[in-house]
């Protein structure tokens, strides 16, 4: 078989995002230092992909976008696709249609280490010849979840969020299809479900095969799922160190229980921890006495004395001083006044509830903390309880509590009350 091309779904709404929505798509969210789909981008070379096609929306469709790529030099020919309008998987891969030439890879851009599963995937294509191959992967709860009815190693049928499941073969997000797929998709009208259905009918009309997955691919609907693509990135890299970054004798680098990197025009002050896996960005800087750990602090970062990060996201130029952080992800550019203090357990250490589109979700972990948007500024001595999210471009007063979730542009106060 000649390289496959790969379709990276790249566009939507990220609505369920929220308070990190009103940027990129999430899979160019810098992470680690580079954009997530940079790490994808790298398995799919890896992988012997040549051709890539990128499904983005219009707000992702400029000249910043592909600069952002270029500047990494990866080796593959990357196509641009743009999806007008927001309809779905089906619709997305009908726009490449044309282009599109026996079998191809379709991925998510935070599939950041598929580069094993792309060469499974593509082994059992060419063993089996079948017409497609799916991932499958073990769910406790299949009733949520598209579900593989399977014969052996063979796909029967593809059943979406069954109500009285006779499999818990979930199906994973990461696929090698064919034309014939985009032959059924394009006879669909056009649906919630419609890449569902065209699937089901290519399992029921054609030979299709299915691996099981060694992991779970990671997923990326909320912005609490950033936490555990961190852990991800972090784990795939090596400890380093940059000629050019400033560390003071005093500090102390503990890369005993996982990788720490430290980045060009980084400074690191005196009496500072840092404890891995981290990742200090570019002209970061980490300000005496201060503690990082576990922690990822992008480019252009300043982390002010007496300082604690502990298992957070610092996101591109974000100013925080003489408080405690934990398990949060603090937006590009938000500001924070000295004395954060962010809850991060319940005190019954039940899983943190959120809500997100006025809808309660249970993020399924028990340690979350703060979650900014864009912009955001927080007085002195404020405190926040666990799982609260903070919407772009909100200021907020000093002394104040936060909870739950606050609409972007908010000014919060207590003041006269």
């Amino acid at each position: 078989m000649s390289s496959l091309s790969l379709v990276i779904l790249a566009a939507g709404n990220n609505t369920r995002f929220f308070p990190l929505d009103s940027g990129p798509h999430k899979g160019f969210t810098e992470l680690c230092g580079e954009p997530l789909v940079v790490n994808l981008l790298r398995n799919a070379v890896t992988a012997g992909v040549r051709k890539v096609f990128i499904i983005i929306s219009p707000r992702d469709n400029s000249e910043k976008t592909r600069e952002m790529l270029k500047m990494h030099n990866l080796d593959l020919e990357i196509i641009f696709v743009e999806q007008k309008e927001a309809l779905g998987m089906g619709n997305a891969l009908l726009l490449v249609k044309d282009q599109l030439k026996g079998q191809f890879l379709v991925a998510s851009p935070y599939h950041v280490s598929a580069s094993d599963t792309f060469l499974e995937l593509i082994k059992k294509q060419q063993d089996t010849k079948a017409n497609c191959v799916l991932i499958g992967t073990h769910t406790d709860t299949p009733e949520r979840y598209g579900i593989l009815q399977t014969t052996s190693d063979r796909v029967t049928e593809v059943v979406e969020k069954p109500e009285n499941p006779t499999s818990n073969i979930k199906l994973s997000s990461l696929y090698l299809l064919s034309e014939k797929m985009l032959d059924i998709l394009s006879n669909i009208d056009v649906a919630e479900y419609n890449f569902e259905t065209a699937l089901n009918q290519v399992c029921q009309e054609n030979d299709v095969r299915w691996i099981e997955g060694r992991y779970e691919l990671p997923t990326l609907k909320y912005a609490w799922n950033l936490l555990v693509l961190k852990n991800k990135l972090l784990a795939s890299k090596k400890s380093s160190t940059s000629p050019t970054s400033q560390i003071a004798k005093s500090a102390v680098i503990d890369d005993s229980k996982g990788q720490v990197i430290i980045s060009d025009g980084a400074k690191i002050k005196d009496f500072v921890t840092i404890v891995g896996p981290a990742y200090i960005g570019e002209n970061s800087l980490i300000g005496q006495y201060s503690m990082i750990r576990e922690s990822s602090i992008e480019r252009s970062c300043v982390v002010g004395a007496y300082t604690e990060i502990v298992r957070s996201i610092l996101q591109v130029g974000v100013t925080i001083h003489q408080s405690y952080c934990s398990d949060s992800i603090l937006g590009s550019k938000t500001r924070i006044g000295a004395g954060l203090v962010t809850a991060n357990k319940r005190l019954d250490r039940r899983n943190v509830t959120v809500m997100v589109k006025d809808k309660l979700v249970n993020t399924g972990i028990n340690g979350l903390g703060l979650i900014t948007g864009e912009s955001v500024q927080l007085g002195i001595r404020v405190t926040t309880m666990p799982g609260t999210l903070v919407g772009n471009h909100t200021q907020v007063y000093p002394s104040q509590e936060l909870a739950h979730t606050i609409a972007p542009n908010s000014l919060v106060s207590n003041i006269g009350k």
